[in-house]
């Protein structure tokens, strides 16, 4: 699976104070002027950290990888910083 979102520019080169911008499939105005503080940099960052929270995830359907997963969920399991050392209750 990928995104199915886009927002940046196209091509090489873009004007960090007025770049020609596009979302998804569509040319958009930037959001605000260079005068009231507008940067290509923060505009980026700001809806890469938004897209993600506008997702609608699915839950998993059939058998889950997540059971088999090999990330500790319980706090008594986090893993230190040499795996050596780890808790063995939590294996």
């Amino acid at each position: 699976m990928g995104w199915d979102r886009f927002y940046g520019f196209i091509g090489g080169e873009a004007n960090p104070w007025h770049p020609t911008l596009v979302e998804d499939n569509h040319f958009v105005d930037q959001p605000y002027a260079p005068g009231d503080g507008y940067h290509l940099s923060k505009d980026l960052a700001d809806h890469a950290l938004q897209m993600p929270r506008d997702s609608h995830q699915s839950a998993p359907t059939g058998s889950s990888r997540a059971s088999t997963s090999t990330v500790p969920t319980r706090p008594e399991c986090r893993w230190p910083p040499d795996h050596a050392s780890a808790d063995t209750r939590c294996s």
